[in-house]
């Protein structure tokens, strides 16, 4: 039974790293990005280990299955909670504030103006 509850935990660690990971090397995070890879192999090598090793339980692999579906709905929870995604914000002004702009534009946040 507790290799059961180990085998969720990995899952319940493992997916959402692997979201972190790839919205990282999306953002261009380069050691944020490294740092996720290294755990999220560790966690995969060693999950699965404990699924094939030994004698190969049904139960084993489904709780590995369910664990990555777990492993989904936290990962997607995390990001929302951290925002480090995409996040897209309209605002309607009535004149073009270029000092807001560039400010935007040099914090990182990608700006598109155009009038209606």
């Amino acid at each position: 039974m507790s290799k059961l509850v180990l085998i969720l935990i990995m899952q319940l660690c493992y997916v959402p790293m692997l979201a972190l990971r790839t919205i990282c090397m999306v953002k261009k995070l380069t050691v944020l990005t490294a740092i996720f890879g290294v755990m999220e192999a560790l966690i995969y090598v060693f999950g699965l280990s404990l699924v094939l090793s030994g004698e190969q339980s049904v139960i084993e692999m489904l709780v590995y299955a369910f664990g990555f579906g777990l492993g989904l709905i936290v990962g997607i929870y995390i990001e929302n909670r951290i925002a480090i995604g995409y996040t897209s914000v309209i605002a309607n002004i009535r004149e073009k504030n270029m000092a807001l702009i560039e400010h935007l534009r040099e914090n990182g946040y990608g700006v598109t103006v155009f009038e209606g």
